[in-house]
């Protein structure tokens, strides 16, 4: 066809010996595809989201296995809903929504799909996790006031938020506690 609409027709003649091969384009119109619906979580805690309608499962915690992503029809309103985990050593609280929410409320946002979107849930730790490791090649017994910690090699224990905890180690006979003093890191606390 021509840009007028006409349509052209055209001939050739084919020679002895000669192969002639036609190309034909044939098109459709681009098939549509359904908009994905992707969840990402952050903040140093744990916890899972979930849709209203099936699909979204996504959880951090150690060992499962996250369906953070999701196609769903176009003009799908899916309403996600957080959980923080609550058991021990991975209790979080559940911070917040970043993304595409379109309402967005504790612990619930609501999302309309007319292209593909990411929201964010937000989890923190709900108590900071102190962790005592041993090194070296000595023995001893490391407490802690409030009591939590009792351990020679290594062990660990979720104090409330803002506890003032004090670490005493005691070298077993034959052994010495070096450096004096300990270092201690904290890691994902939440903004204030």
């Amino acid at each position: 066809m021509t840009p007028s609409g006409e349509r052209k027709r055209g001939s050739f003649r084919l020679l002895a010996g000669v192969v002639a091969t036609i190309a034909v384009a044939i098109s459709s119109p681009a098939l549509a595809l359904d908009p994905a619906l992707r969840v990402r979580t952050w903040g140093g805690g744990f916890g899972t989201v979930v849709s209203s309608v099936a699909g979204i499962n996504c959880t951090n915690l150690p060992g499962a296995t996250p369906d953070c992503e999701e196609p769903f029809p176009q003009g799908s309103v899916v309403t996600l809903t957080a959980t923080a985990a609550t058991h021990f050593p991975f209790s979080s609280f559940f911070g917040g929504w970043d993304g595409e929410c379109l309402a967005a409320g504790l612990p619930t946002c609501t999302v309309i799909l007319d292209r593909t979107k990411t929201v964010e849930a937000r989890f923190y730790p709900a108590d900071p996790l102190l962790t005592v490791a041993h090194s070296g090649d000595g023995s001893g017994l490391v407490t802690s006031a409030p009591s939590g910690i009792h351990c020679g090699f290594g062990c660990w224990y979720q104090f409330p938020r803002d506890t003032m905890v004090a670490l005493t180690a005691t070298p077993d006979p034959g052994s010495n506690f070096w450096p004096p003093g300990c270092h201690a890191r904290s890691r994902n606390e939440p903004p204030d």
